[in-house]
């Protein structure tokens, strides 16, 4: 008889135990969950945030490339604007262009109507000799503008971009330090 109720008191507190065990798995089950709805929520939320941006971003980034081949156009009857491998960058007025290609190892600069042409070219020469590539980005148009669009509308955002380096464009190269 203890024999057999020793053994109901055993198996008894075996259930009772293995039941607060299933409440206490449930319970912790529930509140990962809970909290994983909640983390996941707000990343969709930060994702389409920065979905958004990126649109704004790329829909200005087009506007203002359009508006630079425009000003080029203007002047120019053969625009060039800048690929991964060849470097344009125009003047302020539009009226030199410095072309830099480097898949074929090429320099070229052109100027419209100068009144002292050898000087003109010299001067943009001397220019892309000493010119470095953080300074060419700085003076990029379509990257400036874009960047005063994008800080005008969206105060605060971060436009995540590589940052120039201060290597010069051809300088190293004309010098032997590439």
């Amino acid at each position: 008889m203890k024999r057999g109720i020793l053994i109901s008191i055993v198996i008894g507190g075996l259930f009772i135990s293995q039941n607060v065990k299933a409440e206490n798995f449930n319970t912790y089950y529930q509140n990962t969950y809970n909290e994983f709805k909640s983390y996941n929520s707000e990343f969709y939320k930060y994702k389409k945030r920065i979905d958004e941006e990126f649109e704004a971003y790329k829909k200005i980034m087009e506007e203002e490339f359009e508006n630079y081949k425009k000003n080029i156009e203007k002047e120019w009857k053969n625009p060039i604007v800048p690929s991964q491998k060849v470097f344009v960058e125009y003047s302020n007025n539009y009226k030199a262009r410095k072309i830099v290609d480097f898949n074929n190892t090429t320099v070229k600069i052109e100027v419209l109507r100068p009144q002292n042409y050898k000087k003109e070219l010299l001067n943009n020469l001397t220019e892309l000799i000493i010119e470095k590539t953080k300074d060419a980005f700085k003076r990029n148009p379509v990257i400036t503008n874009t960047d005063k669009r994008l800080k005008l509308i969206a105060a605060g955002a971060t436009v995540i971009s590589r940052p120039p380096n201060s290597e010069f464009i051809i300088g190293d190269i004309l010098t032997g330090k590439t």
